[in-house]
């Protein structure tokens, strides 16, 4: 008989089961975000995704700086 997976798949869980994360495969294709790279945002964004069993990556996600701009923070005398 097989068994339907639970809805949410993730890497952790496979590893439980399994004892490697070798053979996980995402079950599904996230959305692309517009988070710069490295950015607080860009982290949440990619955590969640694994949390979610998604794919960590998606062709469309931003992967440059262009047009984006960066606060100064003023030094102190």
């Amino acid at each position: 008989m097989i068994q339907k997976r639970k809805e949410s798949y993730n890497l952790f869980e496979h590893m439980l089961e399994h004892g490697t994360g070798n053979e996980f495969q995402p079950e599904s294709k996230p959305s692309p975000t517009n988070a710069p790279p490295g950015s607080n945002y860009k982290i949440d964004v990619l955590m969640k995704r694994l949390e979610s069993g998604e794919d960590l990556w998606n062709d469309r996600d931003r992967d440059d700086f262009e047009g984006l701009i960066a606060p100064i923070k003023p030094s102190r005398p």
